[in-house]
């Protein structure tokens, strides 16, 4: 390959990894129907060619045909159908400006799309096929972050963050403009230091035939910053100016960034950071005014480029700080963990002992910035805000009430931790008022509440509202590079994925919400959590008892033993007598209910009855049992907190049904079922309508084969291979029992064992 060759190559893979969101969500269309039309609308600058011949790479290429509408075509009939007249069946046809075919080949194409199991993906640069298309996917422009990576594959090196930013402004993050503007010089002339960007010629060329019949006054207007409507009425009407309403009223704005860099780059401007001093200065001035609005990625840029010979303190918390949100736990210790005089630094410090969750660490770290800051500013009430959340977690209880805040920012964060302490004190309703979203309010504030609101949302049943909470989250934080947050996220949609039926949903969260050695104890323990509660959905005992045990690791590592906050140990006690450890579940109820004796919480109390009657059962205490399992569903019933209700009403009739109070256990099932429907959880309700089948209400139920219902099913789960422990997992039955319902079904049919089995079901329906 020529040097050319490995650039073009290069550019076309990195684009592709930048539009990769895209890629992916046109491919999952294709393999899920058998016939689709997506289109790619065709924006100045924006790649939508080169995306195209891109995707081509992704796909089948036995079945993958790729053709070009040429400006002439249209004047033939059928010109188009003349390339593909040797397409396979099921294919897979990508069409550069589709919108410009001629006729006959458009309408026969399209209706092959609809009934002929053709699947199709088409640039297009008018609205021809919006009403026709299936899918309309659009391109956005770049990040400043992904700017610097499609230039870093053009030139094969990284621009200094001034110069970047000089030319993310310019294209206003459009790769064809991208690609433009850098090919002005050859690759090596962007390593100099005094490397500079220069307006290409055809974008002067393009701009002067789009000014010609402006009266000159209207010309100079456009020379003018900032741009007055008034006077550009013309350039409105051309389709060159345009104007956008926003928060403040209203702005003008050229619809071409190439035209406002020409007329920019006429404007004198004073030089910029002539010194090192002041480039230093300015790199870190903009590093921060990024990272304040959570644009972690282009924050790095300008930090990258810091060589501490000013302020290295600054450098080192920001990068701490991002280290923090990216959920680096390793590199973030080192910069805040350390106490120190810096405001900044000790602020955040603050979010790390949160991050790690460490409630007393989260108090001293707060009270030390309140000592630091000025009273009434926000750095004074952000902390204010913090220690009380502290204080809280050690004491449930506020040092103070409703605190009066200057800041709206202030404000907003404080209803954002209120939310969070209504939520794990089983007041759900007040915690979803306090999470709603604000209007124009703080990102870093935004982002967090989206994670509880989506929690709360579960908590209440609403299921439909959370999924809507989680994917806006998610596509929050994978904007603004915060890992630190999407296993909070991740965790709430795979806890309704499995329940709703979505098993390869449900995975995939679980699988994106891994969270490794270097990661926070606030990623650690929710990423533990969603893979124990799918994993339980699934009946994997294995992977539930793995998740299990990892998630009591993750969870004594730091300080979780807040009620309501974080509810594992009911769940980690319910898998440990499922895999027979009795001994061990009874230490980790005990602990937990010794911990908290004097703590009134609903939810709580119905959660940890759960494995602590199983254990009183599993040692011959029935009745008490019994009583505290009624106990359990007379609290948490009719509360606000359906998802928990349906666990301890299913968790019941189950063991109900195990000891044989049949006409008790279909009662209860057949609430929990109820509540599992008004939720969408099916694989819950035909979890609970198996359950009720089961029991057998009214004396035991024989199939045509002569077996009980409950043989019937241990029967047909052993002939398809499952093992006698996972049939006992999945019929929530002893392993004792499995073995005697299968004795007895061998003498009932009429055969020595399993290897029988499948034949002798078969014959005898």
């Amino acid at each position: 390959m020529s040097e050319d060759q490995v650039g073009g190559y290069m550019v076309q893979m990195v684009d592709r990894i930048l539009r990769r969101h895209a890629v992916g969500t046109i491919i999952s269309s294709l393999e899920a129907h058998p016939q689709r039309l997506i289109i790619v609308p065709i924006d100045q600058g924006l790649g939508a060619r080169r995306f195209l011949d891109g995707l081509a790479t992704q796909l089948p290429a036995e079945d993958t045909q790729v053709v070009t509408v040429l400006p002439w075509d249209m004047n033939y009939p059928g010109a188009l159908l003349t390339q593909l007249k040797d397409r396979p069946a099921n294919a897979i046809v990508l069409i550069h400006d589709f919108d410009q075919a001629d006729d006959t080949s458009f309408r026969e194409l399209v209706t092959a799309s609809k009934r002929e199991g053709v699947r199709i993906v088409a640039t297009v640069s008018s609205e021809r096929l919006h009403v026709l298309a299936d899918e309309i996917i659009t391109l956005p422009p770049f990040t400043l972050p992904e700017t610097d990576q499609f230039a870093r594959a053009l030139t094969g090196h990284k621009l200094p963050a001034l110069l970047l930013e000089d030319l993310y402004f310019a294209t206003r993050g459009r790769p064809d403009y991208v690609a433009e503007m850098l090919d002005v010089a050859p690759r090596d002339y962007w390593t100099q230091a005094n490397a500079a960007l220069t307006i290409p010629d055809s974008w002067h060329t393009e701009f002067n035939r789009r000014i010609q019949g402006l009266s000159p006054e209207t010309i100079e207007a456009l020379y003018v910053r900032p741009l007055v409507p008034e006077d550009l009425s013309e350039a409105i009407s051309a389709g060159i100016v345009q104007l956008r309403k926003n928060e403040m009223g209203q702005e003008t704005f050229f619809r071409d960034p190439r035209f406002n860099a020409i007329t920019q780059a006429s404007i004198p401007t004073p030089p910029r950071a002539t010194t090192a001093i002041a480039r230093e200065k300015l790199l870190l001035s903009k590093a921060q005014a990024h990272a304040d609005d959570l644009g972690l990625g282009s924050a790095q840029l300008f930090l990258q480029d810091c060589t501490g010979v000013v302020n290295a303190e600054h450098r080192d918390t920001l990068t701490g700080y991002i280290a923090l949100y990216t959920g680096n736990r390793h590199q973030a210790q080192a910069y805040l963990e350390p106490v120190t005089k810096s405001l900044e630094q000790s602020a955040a410090g603050s979010m790390f002992e949160l991050a790690n969750w460490n409630p007393r660490g989260l108090a001293a770290r707060s009270q030390h910035t309140m000592s630091l800051a000025m009273p009434g500013s926000v750095r004074y009430e952000e902390a204010r805000i913090h220690r009380s959340f502290a204080y809280w977690l050690i004491n449930r209880t506020f040092p103070e009430r409703n605190p009066e805040l200057r800041h709206a920012v202030s404000r907003e964060r404080l209803k954002m931790f209120s939310g969070w302490v209504a939520l794990a004190d089983d007041d759900p309703i007040s915690a979803r008022e306090q999470l709603r979203p604000v209007p124009g309010g703080a990102l870093s504030v935004g982002i967090w509440r989206d994670a509880l609101l989506a929690r709360t949302l579960f908590v209440l049943g609403q299921w439909d509202e959370a999924k809507v909470v989680v994917e806006r989250g998610l596509a929050a934080c994978e904007l603004h590079g915060v890992a630190l947050l999407e296993p909070f996220l991740l965790w709430t949609g795979a806890s309704i994925a499995s329940m709703e039926g979505n098993q390869g949903l449900a995975r995939s969260y679980v699988n994106r919400a891994a969270a490794g050695s270097d990661s926070f104890a606030l990623q650690q323990i929710p990423a533990a959590m969603a893979r124990l509660f799918v994993s339980s959905t699934l009946w994997d005992l294995n992977s539930a008892v793995s998740a299990a045990d990892d998630l009591a690791s993750a969870a004594k590592r730091a300080d979780t033993y807040q009620p309501g906050f974080w509810p594992w140990e009911d769940v980690y006690a319910q898998t440990l007598l499922r895999s027979g450890r009795l001994d061990e579940a009874d230490m980790v109820v005990t602990a937990a209910e010794e911990r908290t004796a004097d703590v009134d919480l609903v939810s709580w109390f119905a959660r940890l009855a759960v494995p602590r009657a199983t254990i009183m059962l599993q040692r011959g205490e029935v009745e008490p049992a019994l009583r505290l399992f009624d106990d359990a569903v007379d609290a948490i019933e009719h509360s606000p907190m359906s998802v928990y209700a349906t666990r301890v009403l299913f968790e019941y009739g189950i063991t109900l049904r195990r000891i044989g109070r049949r006409s008790r256990a279909d009662d209860i099932l057949r609430r929990a079922s109820t509540l599992f429907e008004e939720l969408g959880a099916h694989v819950m309700v035909e979890r609970c309508n198996k359950g009720r089948r089961l029991s057998g209400v009214g004396g035991h139920v024989h199939s045509r084969l002569g077996l009980t219902a409950q043989e019937e099913q241990v029967a047909r789960l052993a002939a398809d291979g499952i093992t006698n422990r996972e049939i006992a997992l999945q019929l929530t039955l002893s392993l004792k029992t499995v073995e005697y319902h299968l004795t007895n079904i061998y003498k009932k049919l009429g055969i020595r064992g399993r290897p029988e089995l499948g034949a002798a079901l078969k014959y005898s329906s």
